[in-house]
């Protein structure tokens, strides 16, 4: 008998691989291994769920009961694998159980990056990129007002803006010298900055905290500077870090991600990876369209249809509902020029090569209703 299909994680990534594996093959044997409760969501959700009102419960999709309905998909909730033996094409499990593969998918997605912070409380920072964590951060913030976020960049930006909608005070502490450094340009983060000051937010540039104590009223951050700040709670969103240590450990090549080629397969045959997890030739894309186009055509390459992954442009969506941003960088080393020009009620930002063909842009407020008709002529990430 063929052994089945086992794909490593059921989120986004891993549901994702299997869903489209179904429509490919209705009769494909299946097992899906997932550490959580394996109820389906979607963590760019996460964010934005606050000032929409949306407990835990309210961002499921599909209940666990609900993809495991499938008749031939067995859903394995609360497992880790713990080692994949390639030579036997064997994954062991946490329970001391093994199970064979034909293939093996590791969509293991990624987890927040943990900084080193001294004092009492430097490390049991909150950090949202699950949903247990959402769940236990709406639980932590009953009875609080005063909120600091570490971090400027798009995960800090979203929750602040989350937060400040919500009626919090927020106080955001970025090591850069301006907010979203690495995704806009300077004039996009000094409105950003504005909007948000505006609308309460305290922000602390170019700074980073060095100790978080608690004290008789809540918590006290310390920053380099030796300037020290008030909060109720600490929100740890500095970016995520790729999940490899499986692939680490089990011979699997890795780099910054699990590295694979345009089939998506890794160093290792049969074995693929998909997601956030995934290295794909040198580029590390944790944002949702890069997934959906790799679940497409990893499962066209398991179902007997060998096919490259391919990115079209893909814009990143900056979910800052006070002042919206849309942005997809200039390509590195790219010679041409910006052009920037204030809009009614917005901003537009558009790199030009010397040829004159679009190859960048940054959108903001208003100007984001343009994000369609410009997106069309972005040059593809990787075709």
């Amino acid at each position: 008998m063929t052994s089945p299909l086992i794909i490593v994680g059921s989120g986004l990534a891993g549901l994702g691989v299997a869903r489209a594996v179904r429509r490919n093959d209705p009769e494909c044997e299946m097992i899906l291994i997932c550490a959580d409760s394996g109820d389906s969501y979607s963590k760019p959700q996460l964010s934005i769920a606050l000032s929409e009102k949306k407990t835990a419960n309210d961002l499921v999709l599909a209940s666990a009961e609900e993809v495991a309905a499938d008749p031939r998909l067995q859903l394995l909730t609360h497992t880790r694998v713990t080692h994949v033996d390639s030579s036997a094409s064997r994954v062991e499990l946490d329970n001391g159980e093994s199970l064979d593969y034909s293939q093996l998918v590791l969509a293991m997605g990624s987890h927040a990056r943990q900084l080193d912070i001294n004092g009492e409380h430097g490390g049991r920072l909150l950090s949202v990129n699950s949903l247990q964590d959402y769940r236990n951060y709406q639980q932590q913030l009953q009875g609080k007002k005063n909120i600091a976020v570490l971090g400027g960049g798009l995960i800090g930006c979203e929750f602040a803006n989350d937060l400040l909608v919500s009626g919090y005070n927020v106080k955001i502490i970025e090591t850069c010298a301006r907010l979203l450094n690495m995704l806009v340009p300077a004039q996009v983060s000094q409105q950003l900055e504005k909007t948000l000051e505006a609308n309460g937010a305290e922000i602390h540039l170019g700074r980073f905290a060095t100790e978080v104590s608690l004290t008789v009223s809540g918590l006290n951050v310390c920053l380099d500077n030796g300037e020290s700040l008030d909060a109720d709670l600490v929100i740890s969103a500095v970016g995520v870090i790729p999940n490899i240590s499986l692939a680490r450990d089990s011979g699997i090549s890795i780099n910054r991600g699990i590295i694979v080629d345009k089939y998506l397969q890794t160093s290792v045959p049969n074995i693929y990876a998909v997601g956030d997890c995934a290295e794909v030739e040198g580029r590390v894309m944790p944002y949702v369209a890069p997934l959906m186009a790799g679940c497409k055509s990893l499962a066209a390459t398991l179902t007997g249809t060998p096919t490259p992954v391919s990115y079209g442009p893909m814009p990143v969506a900056v979910k800052t509902t006070l002042y919206p941003i849309v942005t997809s960088p200039a390509p590195l080393g790219a010679e041409g020029h910006w052009t920037m020009n204030d809009v009614e009620g917005g901003f537009e930002a558009l790199f030009e090569k010397n040829s004159g063909d679009l190859a960048g842009m940054t959108l903001a407020g208003s100007a984001v209703n343009r994000r369609f008709e410009l997106t069309k002529k972005l040059p593809a990430l990787m075709p």
